[in-house]
């Protein structure tokens, strides 16, 4: 059983109770037909996804010519010209990071093996499409591995793992420096919140795998996904020498394109949905990780089952996120309870375990920078002890409490 908080919470705060349910008793609530994956299928879904990369890709490329005429047949001045130029290519940036981020996502179902039966086609279709979003597959495979099997445990969680704070925080009761006062005190601001959001959303996937951002904070200097002697991914060692020699290849492709078609179309081209990618990849696994209704454990209370259901389901971007994004924030719950499901029988095996879960089931349709302020604003840290713990905001209030 959980142990109760000794750090006393606000009268009304919702009391929340850890599932007694194995995975395997969840696993009965959904049919047998939820796991059946097909290879045809998910080449299907893969073909249509370079289609759509293909063809926004081609559409951009005649953007400029077609406002020019669009422009003189219809008496468009200049300026209106330059205005339809900019919204086609905020269009186009719009689409293609949606569908770079679908190649990684797809390439994400291979680690799990939803993509297809065979081991080997999974690793082989993962590797290039990681290679294409600049992810080193054999570390990232490693890190995932790592984050769905400790997920929401505090000492094994790999991403977004919160930071504590002593149980007398809130009271002022703690000591801090001179440094942290001032940084405590921006904290207050909206500004400063403006900023971390800002730079989460364009270096935090590329912090995480360079540098360990979020990550277990008592991992060693150095640690990196393309490290192969970091403690993480050393056992892999010459698998993470070859991902980063894909990666170096993507180097020479890009260096190679610039060279033949210059710097500004290649970034105009590939440039900017890469950092659309980057955003919405810290956005969606920000998002489904985080919130201040999330349990996290410590010891004997984690189990699987716990870890699994400590993650929230959103309509991300509504069609859009079910058409690019292939559910993975619509349906992360199941997701993370059985990763085997391919992403096309996610939406059935969810309503079963909604059924199943009841309150366990986390599900929110806030707006979604709504969502991601409120978040952030929510979810600042956890206590540093007690078995089960919620995020509480800068002021040390929580909006959940463990009772039993």
């Amino acid at each position: 059983m959980a142990v109760v908080h000794s750090k006393p919470f606000e009268e009304g705060t919702p009391a929340f109770v850890p599932i007694e349910y194995s995975v395997e008793d969840i696993r009965k609530s959904v049919p047998p037909s939820c796991f059946q994956r097909s290879a045809l299928r998910s080449f299907l879904y893969m073909l249509r996804n370079v289609f759509v990369f293909c063809a926004l890709g081609f559409a951009a490329s005649k953007l400029d010519s077609c406002s020019k005429s669009l422009g003189r047949s219809s008496g468009v001045t200049d300026a209106g010209i330059k205005f339809i130029k900019i919204c086609g290519w905020i269009a186009y940036w719009w689409f293609q990071s949606l569908t770079l981020t679908g190649f990684w996502i797809l390439g994400h179902e291979c680690i799990h093996r939803s993509f297809s039966s065979s081991a080997l086609l999974c690793e082989v279709v993962g590797f290039i499409l990681h290679t294409i979003t600049w992810a080193p597959h054999c570390a990232h495979q490693i890190a995932h591995v790592r984050h769905h099997s400790g997920r929401a445990h505090m000492e094994r969680e790999e991403i977004f793992v919160p930071p504590t704070r002593p149980l007398d925080y809130a009271e002022g009761n703690s000591s801090t420096s001179p440094t942290d006062s001032i940084v405590e005190y921006l904290e207050d601001t909206p500004l400063y919140t403006l900023w971390m959001l800002l730079v989460q959303q364009t270096i935090g996937y590329p912090g995480y795998v360079l540098f360990n951002c979020t990550g277990q904070p008592a991992r060693t200097m150095g640690t990196s996904q393309l490290n192969p002697y970091s403690q993480p991914f050393k056992h892999r060692f010459y698998g993470v020498i070859v991902s980063d020699l894909a990666i170096l290849a993507m180097l020479c492709i890009i260096r190679k394109s610039v060279k033949v078609f210059g710097f500004l179309i290649v970034v105009k081209f590939y440039g900017v949905p890469w950092i659309g990618l980057n955003h919405w990849l810290a956005l969606i696994t920000y998002l489904q990780h985080t919130g201040p209704e999330v349990p996290f454990y410590r010891g004997k209370a984690w189990n699987l089952a716990r870890g699994a259901l400590s993650t929230i389901d959103r309509p991300f971007l509504g069609w859009q996120g079910r058409f690019f994004l292939f559910n993975i924030a619509h349906c992360h719950v199941a997701h993370h309870l059985f990763p085997q499901i391919p992403w096309y029988h996610l939406p059935e095996a969810t309503e079963h375990l909604k059924e199943f879960l009841g309150d366990h089931y986390v599900y929110s349709d806030e707006a979604l920078l709504r969502g991601l302020w409120r978040t952030y604003n929510s979810c600042r840290f956890v206590d540093a002890e007690g078995d089960v713990v919620f995020y509480r905001n800068k002021k040390g209030k929580a909006e959940m409490v463990c009772t039993s």
